[in-house]
């Protein structure tokens, strides 16, 4: 077990080593195995083909951490659960978010108004599944739908201390006409 520039040696048990070549640990072009892992690091990955010629075994990281992020997704569009992701790039229309999947989120569902969206870039964020695109592997993403959940609980637990006769201070937000 152990890291080079090209590949991760991994002990899976039994004495038997698994061979995680650098494309497989990370999207990343630039960065090195031993830059992203030492020796005595545990490592999630999903066994690949076995070359017979040379006896190696073959795994892939990110075919795992994929499956993972997957049934994450899937778990949090079924209860409805927050997930946290990184901002990781400004589409037309919105940003990606990476959940260890491709999540894209829309303008309109970031939560507040942000004129440049390369300004929130690399920002960690909450969001709820609000679509699977099982196809891609992708979801559609929210922020908004989080914030909502939350003013509207807190709004509803302010209404029920609320009552008749008591004295409450509050703040003129607009003047309007009547009659």
């Amino acid at each position: 077990p152990g890291a080079t520039d090209e590949e991760v040696l991994a002990d899976v048990g039994q004495g038997a080593d698994v061979h995680v070549l650098r494309n497989q640990l990370t999207f990343s072009k630039s960065v090195m195995p031993k830059q992203l892992f030492q020796p005595g690091d545990e490592i999630t990955v999903a066994l690949g083909e076995y070359d017979s010629a040379k006896d190696v075994q073959f795994a892939s990281k990110l075919e795992a951490d994929e499956t993972l992020a997957w049934q994450k997704a899937k778990d949090s569009f079924e209860s409805g659960s927050a997930l946290e992701g990184t901002i990781v790039e400004a589409v037309k229309g919105g940003v990606l978010v990476d959940l260890g999947l491709r999540a894209f989120m829309p303008a309109s569902q970031i939560g507040k108004r942000v004129e440049d969206l390369t300004t929130i870039i690399g920002t960690k964020v909450k969001v709820k599944v609000t679509e699977l695109e099982e196809a891609r592997k992708g979801a559609v993403v929210s922020a908004r739908a989080l914030l909502d959940a939350e003013t509207s609980k807190s709004k509803q637990e302010n209404i029920s201390k609320v009552q008749v006769g008591m004295s409450l201070e509050g703040t003129v937000r607009k003047l309007m006409p009547f009659g």
